[in-house]
């Protein structure tokens, strides 16, 4: 089972992201665009396990507050292997993170060492029509609450890529915009 721990968006933020996303495929001339339904951020990547006890254990361990996420300007990985839209750093995010580490190297898990870099992943292997400069784009920044983390399963059905949450955690407290 391959898994992650992620945040996930509410309709509101999904819709604000895809309107970005948009943005980008029509100045691409060909790239794989991250689905609506898809759009998360990632906190931790665990990869393939037979292990999703320990990473339910794990997540059943977090103990952090609600918090609320900003977006931050565009960039890319690789000039444009991968297409992201920046996530401003927030103590609520780094506690996030942290604890989500520990408990899952706690359970065994092997994880990525190098620094967290929070981002929205909307597309891959991108293309750009001649001239347009996704780095340069002025993006209004977009904001969401942040009231719990959940476990994914990442697999693909009918060459379709599906995240499905296998548990959620809920964050303390209440966040309003």
């Amino acid at each position: 089972m391959r898994l992650f721990v992620a945040i996930n968006f509410n309709d509101e933020m999904k819709k604000g992201l895809a309107g970005v996303t948009e943005t980008l495929r029509v100045n691409a001339v060909k790239g794989n665009f991250t689905l609506t339904d898809n759009l998360h951020l990632t906190v931790e990547f665990i990869g393939e396990t037979r292990n999703a006890a320990g990473a339910i254990r794990a997540l059943e361990t977090v103990e952090c507050e609600a918090f609320t996420l900003k977006t931050t300007g565009p960039g890319c990985f690789g000039g444009g292997r991968v297409c992201w839209l920046g996530v401003e750093r927030s103590e609520g995010l780094t506690a996030l993170y942290e604890q989500v580490h520990r408990a899952l190297s706690s359970e065994g898990f092997r994880l990525e060492e190098r620094p967290f870099k929070p981002h929205l992943t909307l597309a891959r292997e991108v293309a750009f029509q001649h001239g347009f400069d996704w780095n340069a784009l002025k993006v209004s920044p977009l904001v969401s609450p942040v009231t719990e983390v959940s476990l994914m399963k990442s697999e693909r059905i009918g060459g379709r890529l599906v995240y499905t949450p296998v548990k959620k955690r809920a964050l303390a407290g209440e966040i309003r915009l």
